[in-house]
This record gives C-alpha cells, sequence and structure tokens, in this order.
C-alpha cells in the first residue's frame, strides 16, 4: 500500500488534533479534580465547625443538666430534713384537747403529724406528692432545655 505525501499530511494533521484535544481534556480533568479537592475540603472545614460547636453545646447542655440534678438534689434533701426533723411543739403550746391532732401528738412524741402519717423511728418520710413529682421534674426541665437548644436562631 503506497502512500501519498497528501495522506502523511492528513495522518499527521490529525495525530495533532488528537493530542491537542487530548491536551484540552486533560487540563479540564486537572481542573474539576482541583475544584472538587476545594469543595471537599471547604466541607470538612465545615463539618469540622459544626462540629465543634456541637461538642461545645454538648459541653454546656450537660452542665446545664448538673447544675438542674445538683438543685433537683438539694431540694430533695431540703424535703427529707424536714421529714427527719419535724417541728417541735412544747406542751405549754400545745392547741385545747378537743382537737382531733392533740392526741396524735403525744402518740408520736410531740412531733406535729397527723394521725395517718405514723411510721416507725427512724425512717424517712418524704411528702409522697413531691418525692414522686421530682423526677418527672427533673425530665420536665431537661425537656424544656433541649427544646430552647433546638430552637432555629
Amino acid at each position: 500500500m503506497n502512500t501519498t505525501p497528501d495522506d502523511e499530511v492528513e495522518k499527521e494533521s490529525w495525530l495533532q488534533l488528537q493530542r491537542s484535544r487530548n491536551r484540552v481534556n486533560s487540563q479540564r480533568t486537572r481542573n474539576r479534580e482541583r475544584e472538587q479537592i476545594e469543595d471537599l475540603n471547604n466541607e470538612r472545614t465545615s463539618l469540622s465547625l459544626a462540629n465543634s460547636a456541637l461538642k461545645y453545646q454538648n459541653q454546656h447542655l450537660r452542665q446545664a443538666i448538673r447544675d438542674i440534678r445538683n438543685h433537683m438534689s438539694s431540694i430533695q434533701a431540703g424535703f427529707q430534713n424536714a421529714a427527719l426533723h419535724p417541728p417541735v411543739i412544747p406542751p405549754a403550746v400545745m392547741v385545747p384537747s378537743h382537737n382531733p391532732i392533740v392526741p396524735a401528738v403525744f402518740q408520736s412524741g410531740g412531733t406535729m403529724q397527723p394521725p395517718g402519717m405514723m411510721q416507725p423511728p427512724g425512717t424517712i418520710r418524704t411528702p409522697p406528692t413531691v418525692a414522686s413529682q421530682l423526677p418527672a421534674l427533673e425530665q420536665q426541665l431537661i425537656q424544656q432545655i433541649l427544646s430552647q437548644l433546638q430552637k432555629p436562631r
């Protein structure tokens, strides 16, 4: 097969065209890859900042929960201390004997507890309604804090 000079020129121009297309496509690919790398770096930075903000918020939320629990514990301890040390009514200040609580006061050793509330010595008495509400109040406060933190600003 004999090739003419025109065929050679045409073939060479075709090869040059292919090389130039390859160069342009390679350059486009490199530019696209650079943009993707830059976008990924920006996204990583954004996620890192968001993660730091969440850690900071989480730390303060945990501190708020600790403060609430400490406050609730001190309230509960106050109720328990009140149950351990009920007020003592001196005999000189007793109410008249026709009052139905007076016999109960003498039976309980001078403590002002209603007749239905008698209990063995050495037991801790916390008012049942308050004691049963403490965990619910704690949960309610925690839910309020969480809802405040989740509101968009």
